[in-house]
């Protein structure tokens, strides 16, 4: 809901209970990863096959390696990639997974680093836009993401306050990484982000980002789809958990595009710092 002023809500909706794996799990375990919808993994020293055309995977210790996978998700609220705890992905060659709706990858208790000299990409677009279901954020994180080095794209539809790339906490984007994240919104009346801490920091250094969250915002028209390129914001219902929030920008080159804002920081100490970088921004 927005705000007479515009500004976004803050507070997350949760995505239903469904994206769980078929195998039984422990009652409380430390850590577990679904791949392809319910696969769950074990630790291997080998490479396991996803199927022919479909590349492969290798799992140890809470590091899973993506060799040109393809994953294709046809059924809604499943994710290509789930984790419960915190998950290191390792990018080798050409990879790419596709949802009908739902996260791309999904770490639901922990933080997610993903790095490799490979690529991503993500989209929950699978089979066309199906107005019966709703549209979540292409990454989601629990905790803080860092993308080092890796090239990473999220394109995507959102029907409610998501993004192409969220997580709870901060976000860091270094050293030479180039990432794109598109948010499309699919409703008349929406808030939805590129880029969004949702409890932290954005750093985004030595690194090339585009992030899109363009719409039609008109407060006093029909449409009021309040898009923010790159949004950080520190918890704003409990100050005693609220971290800082703010955007550093350090010899990068950003383009950033929002139908409400191309950058905004809400909450404790939140600055927007730009240094040796190129800014394109439109909003």
């Amino acid at each position: 809901v927005n705000t007479a002023q515009g500004a976004p809500s803050d507070e997350p909706e949760n995505p239903p209970e469904t994206n769980v794996p078929d195998t039984e799990i422990p009652v409380e375990p430390d850590n577990w990863v679904t791949i392809n919808g319910n696969t769950l993994l074990e630790d291997s020293d080998e490479f396991i096959s996803l199927g022919e055309g479909k590349g492969s995977y290798q799992y140890s210790d809470g590091t899973l390696v993506l060799k040109d996978i393809v994953i294709e998700i046809k059924a809604p609220y499943v994710s290509g990639i789930h984790s419960y705890g915190t998950l290191i992905i390792v990018l080798d060659g050409n990879n790419s997974i596709t949802t009908h709706g739902y996260e791309g990858i999904m770490v639901s208790n922990g933080d997610l680093t993903i790095k490799g000299d490979g690529n991503l990409i993500i989209s929950n677009k699978g089979d066309g836009y199906d107005e019966d279901i709703y549209y979540y954020n292409g990454l989601y994180v629990g905790g803080d993401l860092t993308i080092d080095g890796a090239d990473v794209t999220s394109d995507v539809y959102s029907s409610g306050s998501y993004a192409a790339i969220y997580a709870y906490g901060d976000i860091n984007i270094v050293n030479g990484a180039n990432v794109t994240a598109k948010s499309t919104p699919m409703t008349d009346d929406t808030n939805h982000y590129g880029i969004y801490a949702y409890n932290g920091k954005i750093t985004i250094k030595d690194s090339n980002v585009i992030a899109s969250a363009d719409g039609t915002f008109d407060l006093s028209g029909d449409k009021t789809q309040a898009g923010i390129g790159i949004y950080s914001q520190a918890y704003l219902y409990n100050p005693d958990t609220a971290k800082t929030a703010g955007i550093v920008i350090d010899n990068s080159n950003v383009h950033s595009i929002g139908s409400l804002a191309s950058m905004l920081v809400i909450g404790r100490d939140g600055t927007i710092t730009i240094d040796g970088s190129t800014i394109v921004s439109a909003g």
